[in-house]
């Protein structure tokens, strides 16, 4: 009976999503729930997450998948510079950034995934190639939004490796805020080591005041979000955030108590 019960659950939930975007049929039954989940957090309520700079694993669609139907309904196109990433509005345009080979293409949004955590976007074999990742099949990224308006976006500075970075000490100064105002993201990370580069490189550049905000992101990953703030206005961190685009740093307002 627990068998039969079981097989149920499978069935249903690839019923519940194969109509809704590009399916792997060598996706486990947890990866399909997790699918499931946010194609439902798409349609329901509005959306906790916040746009910003992330850095994660990206991978690249088969070709097998060539034809089938994405999450928003079209056809998906090797040759096509599109992607699927878990939270942002179809329509949005992403610049990924290949951080080993400083490689970026600009893509679109029309799928949803990836469905394997660390990877934070899965891009048409089109991009995957210009990126230069077809061999790897994995890579390292930053994916940010991007602005069509301006035609030479600024590039983010990628983290070097541990090598590189080698090993140092960092001047902190510990104060926890209540989730009240605004602030300007300027990026969300995984991992400490890259978080305190960019700490570190906002500073350099003489920003400030710096926050650090620890919680999860929408795939429920433990992050770190880098915030210029506080400030008990929008208006102010709108103020700010064109402060930084002056020297080229890139960011979003947002409201503390939103933050999870």
């Amino acid at each position: 009976m627990k068998r039969i019960i079981f097989l149920v659950i499978i069935v249903s939930i690839f019923v519940g999503v194969s109509a809704q975007g590009i399916i792997n049929k060598e996706m486990t039954t947890l990866e399909l729930f997790l699918r499931e989940e946010v194609l439902k957090q798409n349609t329901e309520g509005p959306s906790r997450f916040a746009p910003g700079i992330e850095v994660g694993k990206a991978s690249y669609y088969a070709d097998k998948f060539q034809g089938l139907k994405t999450a928003n309904g079209e056809r998906y196109d090797s040759a096509a510079m599109t992607c699927a990433h878990l939270n942002y509005p179809f329509g949005s345009l992403l610049k990924v950034t290949n951080n080993s080979t400083h490689k970026s293409v600009v893509v679109k949004v029309n799928d949803r995934g990836p469905f394997v955590p660390t990877r934070i976007v899965d891009v048409a074999k089109k991009p995957a190639r210009e990126l230069g990742m077809l061999r790897a099949g994995v890579v390292e990224v930053t994916v940010e939004p991007y602005d069509a308006s301006n035609e030479t976006p600024s590039p983010v500075p990628s983290p070097p490796p541990a090598a590189v970075m080698g090993r140092g000490f960092f001047s902190i100064a510990e104060k926890k805020y209540e989730p009240d105002g605004f602030g300007v993201q300027t990026g969300s990370y995984l991992d400490s080591k890259t978080l305190f580069y960019h700490v570190d490189n906002l500073k350099q550049k003489g920003v400030s005041p710096l926050m650090i905000h620890s919680g999860l992101n929408a795939s429920e990953q433990s992050t770190f979000r880098l915030i210029v703030g506080p400030f008990k206005t929008k208006k102010e961190a709108a103020q700010k955030l064109s402060e930084l685009q002056t020297v080229k740093i890139q960011g979003i307002v947002v409201e503390m108590k939103n933050l999870k």
